[in-house]
């Protein structure tokens, strides 16, 4: 099994932390995908996943939190 779901238990990954950057994660997903997932796929799903994640927490999704109260994000797999 070389999938990183059991990775994801938890948790979702999206640039919303200080120092993380959009191209990183995009590539970081591309390489993780072994250069075999629609880069074009891969480029909108990381653009707009700090929105779809704030959108989650409106509809009542409950986000583990760090002391200062911003989401609580941490690197996956890849």
């Amino acid at each position: 099994m070389r999938s990183h779901t059991v990775s994801a238990e938890g948790g979702a990954a999206g640039v919303i932390a200080e120092g993380d950057t959009l191209e990183e994660h995009i590539y970081d997903t591309i390489s993780g995908s072994d250069w075999l997932g629609d880069q074009d796929a891969i480029e909108y799903f990381v653009e707009q996943a700090p929105r779809e994640l704030l959108q989650l927490e409106h509809w009542g999704c409950l986000w583990s939190r760090q002391a200062d109260g911003r989401i609580a994000v941490r690197a996956f797999g890849a």
